[in-house]
């Protein structure tokens, strides 16, 4: 089959939406011969098939790396090519936007309900969720279907952060929608014994930072919930992940590296500081943990090595090894079986450690 060499950054996000929704249940060999044809090279062998092609698709006509030179356009076309691919969302209760003030201004944010809110007359537990994107790109609509389906399959609420993005220190943002939601857990018919903080990869970080710093300020959270977070941007961090899985998939060491220059180097925090790399934070007494860990990501050794420094300090930790998967698989839910089956999975363990502290 020919494929073009190229094709306009203009029609990409069309072609990676109309090609992941067609090829979604497509059987496993026309995928894999369709990923070889665009220059799939098996150095994922166990790699979901469907991701395999996705890939390829990103590879052959896209721009390289996620995060470029002109963040502006980096935020555009993330928003873009993952809202390309959304199918009929997950029903949910109810959703409302409101924006929450703070130090900075005012953080826009999206509260969703389960349908057993309306139903109880019992306060719920509230998950805080913060987005990925390398603090450079995303936002409440990019991680929409993710957060519908925590909301559903965890039977709690969901607050999504707007944060500010690179370089603003996303955890100022964070800290302030976190005291605000305790402030006004009565309001929101929150149980403030069942607040917890999640986020996937960059959001992941904003969520660990601040189980270290509830602890610190007298906060007592129940949970962080975790997927693939970016969790040490030391210059000296070195976790053989980095290297064996940073070709091919949809996240680079050199995306890492774009994540230091924007929000590191140009922020207000050091690299070596907690607040930035939560891996070398106190970690004694924080709140307990579900960290959801692809087979293959950049990020796995050092999400593996911070589930054992949690365990360490005897804070329980549950890890979800996430076979045939890679970085960012919850926004591919809407067009992924796997991915979706996944995300379902560590919402119901958070699910369950919210209701009665179970790591089953």
């Amino acid at each position: 089959m020919y494929f073009p060499s190229s094709i306009p950054q203009f029609h990409l996000s069309r072609l990676k939406g109309t090609m992941g929704r067609l090829t979604a249940h497509f059987p496993e060999k026309a995928l894999l011969n369709f990923a070889k044809n665009l220059g799939d090279q098996s150095l994922y062998p166990n790699l979901d098939p469907h991701l395999r092609l996705l890939a390829a698709v990103h590879h052959r006509f896209g721009s390289g790396d996620l995060f470029q030179d002109d963040y502006h356009k980096s935020r555009q076309d993330f928003r873009k090519n993952t809202l390309s691919i959304v199918g009929v969302p997950t029903k949910v209760e109810r959703v409302q936007d409101f924006k929450i003030k703070t130090s900075a201004g005012q953080v826009p944010v999206r509260l969703y309900r389960t349908s057993t809110h309306k139903l109880s007359t019992q306060s719920q537990a509230l998950i805080i969720f913060f987005h990925g994107g390398g603090f450079i790109v995303g936002d409440l609509d990019t991680h929409d279907e993710a957060c519908r389906l925590i909301c559903k399959y965890a039977q709690a609420s969901v607050l999504s952060v707007d944060y500010r993005l690179a370089p603003a220190a996303a955890i100022d943002d964070g800290w302030d929608v976190l005291t605000w939601v305790y402030n006004h857990a009565a309001d929101l018919n929150i149980d403030d014994t069942k607040i917890a903080v999640a986020g996937d990869s960059a959001g992941g970080n904003i969520a660990a930072v601040l189980a270290q710093m509830a602890v610190n300020k007298g906060y007592t959270l129940a949970g962080q919930l975790l997927f693939y977070p970016g969790l040490d941007l030391q210059e000296i961090a070195d976790y053989p992940s980095r290297k064996t899985c940073s070709k091919g998939l949809f996240i680079t060491d050199q995306d890492i590296h774009a994540v230091r220059e924007n929000y590191v180097y140009k922020g207000t925090y050091a690299s070596n500081d907690p607040l930035l790399s939560p891996i070398i934070g106190n970690l004694k007494g924080v709140c307990p943990a579900v960290i959801v860990i692809p087979e293959y990501d950049v990020l796995r050794d050092e999400n593996v090595a911070y589930c054992q420094k949690l365990s360490n300090e005897e804070v329980p930790c549950q890890q979800l090894l996430i076979r045939g998967q890679t970085h960012g698989f919850i926004n591919y839910t809407s067009i992924n079986k796997s991915a979706k089956q996944a995300t379902i999975l560590a919402a119901q363990a958070f699910g369950r450690l919210l209701s009665c502290n179970e790591y089953a």
